[in-house]
């Protein structure tokens, strides 16, 4: 792919140095004295053939190192750019000087042709720098020196053969030192097998009792597991006995004396008598619970003696004079 690039570019700046000697001719002759963007294309061109013609150097000459990485990528990316540059300059300058004012038609046609040429030969040497700078980026894990090789030495798009990759048979240790940052796994190495660990007597039950249970003789399904008082002993051991000296009396509430209830001669009803208080910190308008619930009367038909508290009285019949 790098040989039809560089040759396309070539061929077409040959012909873009034809069309532009073309061109200075065609506008001579009708008396133009301004030539700058033809002139910077034969420039362009001419430059660019030179690189070219170096680059392939090293075919016929092996020694000649010119057609390194490092060194194709740096005049391609510098060519590029001047060939986009004298592009835009005929585009803008070359045909509107040349088919709108009153030329010859000769100069109006190697114009049109000259932007065509400039144009192509810029945008392909643009995409040869670009696909040559990422492959060789791509290249550099693989390859790190592709930079300082030749174009012709790096095998590009060439998968590695591992089969001819030999690997050491044994791995020297002391190439490799391991560092334990704690001191636990210090005299542990990840290579070296672990020590074999000894086969001692098997553990007992009385192992693993603590101190103070060895310490115990105990009956199995004899003795209890703790010494524990009999409740009888604890309880007279914490509360004392009263003194002989002291005597203890039950709480008795005072009694209080009931009034006499008093009586009316003029009615019947016997009026409510005061409830006798038992307790001295309950008052007197509360009900005693103890003392069954007073009768009501229901109807609403009263007598009216009872009512009124009036009496009847007999009065003697006064005897006819």
């Amino acid at each position: 792919m790098r040989i039809v690039l560089l040759v396309l570019v070539f061929y077409m700046n040959i012909l873009a140095l034809g069309f532009a000697a073309w061109d200075i001719s065609a506008m001579s002759r009708v008396g133009a004295s301004s030539f700058g963007p033809p002139i910077f294309v034969i420039f362009n061109a001419c430059l660019l053939i030179i690189c070219i013609a170096l680059a392939f150097a090293e075919k016929v000459v092996p020694s000649a190192r010119t057609a390194q990485v490092n060194y194709e990528c740096g005049w391609t990316g510098v060519l590029s750019s001047l060939q986009l540059a004298a592009a835009v300059n005929i585009t803008v300058l070359g045909p509107p000087n040349a088919c709108y004012s009153q030329t010859s038609a000769n100069a109006c046609a190697a114009s049109n042709v000259l932007v065509s040429l400039t144009w192509v030969s810029a945008l392909t040497l643009l995409v040869y720098f670009f696909v040559l700078l990422v492959t060789t980026i791509s290249h550099m894990e693989a390859y790190p020196g592709v930079w300082r090789t030749t174009v012709y030495g790096v095998p590009w798009f060439e998968e590695r053969d591992l089969r001819n990759l030999t690997l050491p048979t044994t791995v020297d240790r002391k190439e490799r030192p391991r560092s334990f940052e704690s001191q636990i796994f210090g005299s542990y190495d990840a290579t070296t097998p672990p020590p074999p660990k000894s086969m001692g007597s098997p553990s007992t039950v009385q192992s693993f009792r603590p101190t103070w249970a060895k310490d115990i003789q105990h009956r199995r399904g004899v003795d209890n597991p703790f010494g524990i008082m009999p409740l009888r002993k604890i309880v007279k051991s914490v509360l004392p006995g009263p003194s002989p000296s002291e005597k203890i009396t039950p709480f008795q509430l005072p009694m209080l004396e009931i009034p006499a209830p008093i009586h009316n001669h003029a009615d019947h009803v016997t009026p409510k008598t005061t409830r006798g208080i038992s307790y001295a910190q309950f008052p007197q308008d509360i009900e005693d619970p103890d003392k069954p619930i007073a009768f009501r009367r229901f109807s609403e038909w009263v007598r009216a003696d009872s009512e009124t508290g009036s009496s009847v009285h007999k009065h003697p019949r006064l005897s006819p004079v």
